[in-house]
């Protein structure tokens, strides 16, 4: 969110493509993501859970989760630079939408006529990838592929467009 706001003193004095600082804010964080998932792994192991051949497909998840990431960013960032209070709403945008992804709680709670609504958040699509990769051992359907794939890569475009115009 302020990785250009905050780097302002260096992109003036010094040619950098702005869209770098928002970028290495995002893969910075991806070496929280890979201890994070060691973690996981080491609380896999203990526990004699037995590993099978779609955890391969984590490295998979895990770039289209950072090409989505880098899409948010870029509009973030943007967004930054010309409205200072994109960091407060953001804020509490980002505590609603925990909430509304069903991290603490299972899916099998959400009424079947919302499912339709909650299919629509993209953290419910790679969560449910996640989720039917480690948790299920089984490979992911087209659809969560499809989802992913769509999110990664139409955030990323937007991203880059609006980060462009602005």
């Amino acid at each position: 969110l302020s990785s250009i706001t905050g780097s302002a003193s260096l992109i003036t004095k010094v040619y950098i493509p702005t869209y770098v600082f928002p970028i290495a804010k995002v893969l910075s964080s991806c070496i929280n993501l890979c201890f994070s998932t060691l973690a996981l792994y080491l609380i896999i192991f203990i526990q004699g859970i037995p590993l099978n051949p779609y955890h391969l497909l984590i490295p998979v998840l895990y770039a289209l989760l950072v090409a989505f990431s880098v899409g948010i960013g870029l509009i973030l960032s943007a967004l930054m630079v010309y409205f200072r209070d994109t960091q407060f709403l953001y804020g509490v945008l980002i505590v609603l939408w925990m909430y509304l992804t069903p991290l603490f709680y299972p899916v099998d709670i959400i009424p079947a006529n919302m499912m339709g609504l909650y299919s629509l958040n993209p953290m419910y699509q790679y969560v449910t990838f996640f989720r039917t990769l480690v948790l299920e051992g089984a490979m992911p359907s087209f659809g969560q592929f499809a989802w992913c794939f769509g999110y990664a890569f139409g955030f990323l475009a937007i991203g880059a467009l609006i980060f462009r115009k602005l």
